[in-house]
Parts: C-alpha cells; sequence; structure tokens
C-alpha cells in the first residue's frame, strides 16, 4: 500500500507491506532536514507511532537508498521472511580472526554502513568462504563495543558464535553494542540475552545546501569547521556557524 493514512492518521507512510506489519519512509534530504520542519523529534514520533500499531518503521534517507539499494531490499526481505539468500548454519562454519583488508572489504560489501574502526576483527568461514563479519572496539576498563556485524547470506546463529567466540578469547568487563532504531527494535540482542540499557534520543548529520549526502556530525566538531566552512566565526558555536551557512540539520529515530 502506498501513502498510507490509516494506521498512524492523518500522518501518511509511505510504503505498507499489511501483511507484515512492515512499513518504509523514504526521506529525502532537504525535505526532512530541520530547515523544513523535520525537527529533533519528527521521525522518533513517527517511528514510536506505528511501533504503538506493532508496525515496525524502517526510516530511510535518499542517499543510502541510492548507495545501497541491494543492501537495504535485502534487509527488508529478510525482516519479512523472504530473503533469498542460501542458509548457512553456524555449526557448521569456524570463527577466525581476519585483518583489517578482508574487513574492509566485507564490511563495504554486506554492511549499509560499511566498514569501521575495529580493535578486534573476525570472521566466520563455510567452506574455506567468509561468510560473516564481526568487528569489536576496545575502549578503558576492558569495555568493548560491537561495531560491525554482517553476514553474505543466511547464517543460522552466526551472531551467537562469533559474540561467545570472543567473549571466550578476549578479557572483558563489558561489551556494548547499539540498535538504530531507523532500521531494528534490537530484538537480536534481546534474543541472544543482551540488557537493554537506555534508549539514547534522536541524533543529527549535516548536509551542505542542495547536497544529496549526510555528513555525520562528528566531522563539524568546531576545530574541524575553520576547514570546511568558508567563512568560519571562531567566537560562534557549531550550531550558530552551520546555520550562518544554511547547513542542513537530519535528525534520526536514536539508538
Amino acid at each position: 500500500i502506498r501513502n498510507d493514512r490509516s494506521i498512524i492518521k492523518p500522518k501518511e507512510l509511505d510504503i505498507v507491506l499489511p501483511d507484515h506489519d512492515i512499513a518504509i519512509e523514504l526521506c529525502g534530504i532537504y525535505w526532512h532536514s530541520e530547515q523544513n520542519g523535520k525537527d529533533k523529534w519528527y521521525h522518533k514520533k513517527k517511528q514510536e507511532a506505528c511501533e504503538q500499531q506493532g508496525v515496525q518503521l524502517f526510516t530511510v534517507f535518499s542517499d543510502e537508498w541510492e548507495a545501497n539499494k541491494r543492501l537495504i531490499t535485502q534487509k527488508v526481505l529478510s525482516t519479512i521472511g523472504k530473503d533469498p539468500r542460501r542458509v548457512v548454519y553456524a555449526r557448521n562454519t569456524q570463527v577466525v580472526e581476519i585483518s583489517r583488508q578482508q574487513k574492509n572489504e566485507f564490511l563495504n560489501e554486506f554492511h549499509i554502513q560499511g566498514t569501521g574502526p575495529g580493535s578486534v576483527n573476525i570472521g566466520l568461514l563455510y567452506e574455506g568462504m567468509m561468510v560473516a563479519c564481526m568487528t569489536f572496539i576496545k575502549n578503558k576498563d576492558h569495555t568493548y563495543y560491537l561495531n560491525r556485524y554482517a553476514t553474505s547470506c543466511r547464517v543460522v546463529g552466526g551472531f551467537t558464535k562469533m559474540v561467545s567466540w570472543f567473549s571466550k578469547h578476549t578479557t572483558w568487563k563489558r561489551i556494548i553494542s547499539f540498535a538504530d532504531l531507523r532500521w531494528s527494535w534490537g530484538h537480536l540482542y534481546q534474543h541472544n540475552g543482551w540488557t537493554l540499557t537506555q534508549e539514547l534520543e534522536p541524533d543529527y548529520c549535516y548536509s551542505f545546501p542542495g547536497g544529496r549526502t549526510r555528513i555525520h556530525k562528528f566531522n563539524f566538531r568546531r576545530k574541524r569547521l575553520s576547514h570546511i566552512l568558508p567563512h568560519f566565526d571562531e567566537q560562534k558555536s557549531e550550531r550558530q556557524n552551520c546555520d550562518e551557512h544554511n547547513m542542513l540539520r537530519i535528525w534520526d529515530c536514536g539508538k
């Protein structure tokens, strides 16, 4: 169903799959920016309204759709139980440590966000081929962040096996991860015995006026602004400088 106004009326949902309680919002960068009325809570409230109706909402921004149509389509198919990829059972696989290059190549092909930093990078091998990758970032006090997990096919039990291997081969106090509420309710973590500690408020990215790509706010810290903005004023805040350059601010749904 396209342009549905019945589920969270009077608000509209771009696409609804009623047999699967799934909805999809495709958000253009310009039209879904704070400067066009989509404030910090706009996407979050829509996601919560759907959740109250038992509907999982995927909030997809136009730049990631243009870059990752295959992976996004695959994510939706997997969620509704129609993933066409072959099935591999984790009991028939082997966990190994992998190189940074192997990690980068795999995640850039199979993770929606692409690769990311990792202190510990492990892969899951099936018949000599890597079918899953998981990365962890080491923090202080033996705390690790599970930063990426991706598969090239349907790996049943892969997440559990890889976390178990990591926990047995690493000295750790806590392992922390984040579920992006634009894509997930975090059920994978809950099904594996993880504990929800907090829900983070929506966060933002920037886009240049007329731009087609979101840029993480990390790149707009004050010490970097002088290299990004033509007329940086060191007496003003990040937000003031970005507002004066008509930078678009785009909010997510929290984590």
